[in-house]
């Protein structure tokens, strides 16, 4: 179903994909750190990499850390294009955009809320084109994400057939 089409989608998708990808473009300064023990923000940084992708094609990801501290940061945005990216059955083509609308800890979960543009974005069964946004928890001590995803207005085209999601899908992860 939808649910299912959704959840794969996000697991292949620039969502998954350029999180990995923050890490590698991160200043080597930045990511050695221990935790609690960095230095002040530095100056805004643009970053950029082209990589290929697991199973064959490429990707072209960029990052803008606004505050230059190497991690998630509300402003901090990415820029995927996928040129028949190949990660595992998935071959995926097309732009995406977020931008981190949010990020902080509530007790001992961490919650990233993260705007979505997407433009001929997915693989050959499943295209997006429109906004989206995704807000994560992470409760460390549980072992769980929660993440919710809400489409305003999200153009998706499957083979032949052209759809319009409005709605919010909540899925919890073990």
């Amino acid at each position: 179903g939808i649910a299912d089409a959704v959840s794969t989608i996000l697991d292949t998708s620039s969502l998954a994909y350029s999180t990995m990808m923050i890490g590698a473009l991160a200043p080597a300064e930045a990511r050695s750190w221990p935790a609690g023990a960095r230095p002040a923000a530095q100056a805004p940084e643009a970053r950029s990499v082209e990589t290929a992708c697991p199973d064959g094609g490429s990707a072209q990801v960029s990052l803008w850390d606004g505050d230059g501290d190497g991690e998630l940061s509300p402003g901090d945005h990415v820029s995927s294009v996928f040129s028949s990216c190949s990660i595992g059955a998935a071959v995926l083509a097309g732009r995406s955009d977020f931008v981190v609308a949010g990020h902080r800890y509530e007790g001992g979960v961490e919650v990233t809320e993260l705007e979505f543009r997407f433009q001929n974005f997915g693989t050959a069964a499943l295209r997006w084109t429109g906004p989206a946004r995704t807000v994560l928890r992470t409760d460390e001590r549980r072992g769980t994400e929660m993440q919710v995803v809400t489409y305003r207005d999200l153009e998706v085209t499957s083979g032949s057939r052209r759809m319009r999601w409005n709605f919010t899908l909540d899925m919890v992860r073990p």
